[in-house]
């Protein structure tokens, strides 16, 4: 069945000289749909950012979702703007290269391998859509935030009852300004129509 579409039932009982009563119809059920979603923390911190952790940090937030939409649901998220130090507005950290629809393997740290400097995240849904279906499933691939429009980072087709998981990870090299660093990241639930 279908959310928010109007059922009929008509019904016909027999008694036991086999004799069919007439036929009685319903007035309509209605299937109400639901969407529920709760994030475990509206602040994640990914501590401060210095030598003794080779400037390199990661931190997770925690989606819980239920809908009995048909067609499912989808989270996408998006920053307003890159990591930015908390007191030194010039000191930015950019995001990291990989893409949501084609992530990049980090399996180093930026002190160690210059080419894995950045933010991001990467997402638990296995098979999350819109790209290459299983982009994030196997081994540490990240991509960067978008910061002009969400990026899907979970979803699914038809009524569920799920967690994902979406890993922050941020590596920058020693020129780096020491300290805190923060952005906002807006994420979007909606149902599939």
């Amino acid at each position: 069945m279908e959310t928010d579409e109007i059922y009929f039932f008509e019904l016909r009982a027999r008694n036991a000289l086999k004799m069919v009563s007439p036929r009685i119809r319903s007035d309509g059920l209605r299937i109400i749909s639901y969407l529920s979603f709760r994030l475990d923390t509206a602040a994640v911190s990914l501590g401060e950012l210095a030598p003794v952790n080779d400037f390199t940090n990661q931190a997770t937030s925690t989606f819980l979702i239920s809908t009995n939409f048909y067609r499912g649901y989808q989270i996408s998220a998006q920053t307003v703007q890159p990591l930015t130090h908390t007191l030194l507005a010039d000191q930015k950290i950019e995001d990291w290269a990989g893409t949501n629809a084609n992530p990049l393997l980090l399996n180093k740290e930026c002190a160690v391998d210059k080419n894995f400097c950045g933010f991001g995240y990467r997402a638990s849904d296995s098979d999350l859509g819109g790209g290459e279906p299983g982009r994030f499933a196997i081994g540490p691939y990240f991509a960067g935030f978008n910061h002009s429009q969400g990026d899907p980072v979970a979803d699914h087709r038809g009524p569920i009852d799920e967690k994902t998981e979406i890993v922050y990870r941020v590596s920058v090299d020693d020129k780096q300004a020491s300290g805190q660093y923060g952005t906002t990241i807006l994420y979007v639930v909606s149902v599939n129509f």
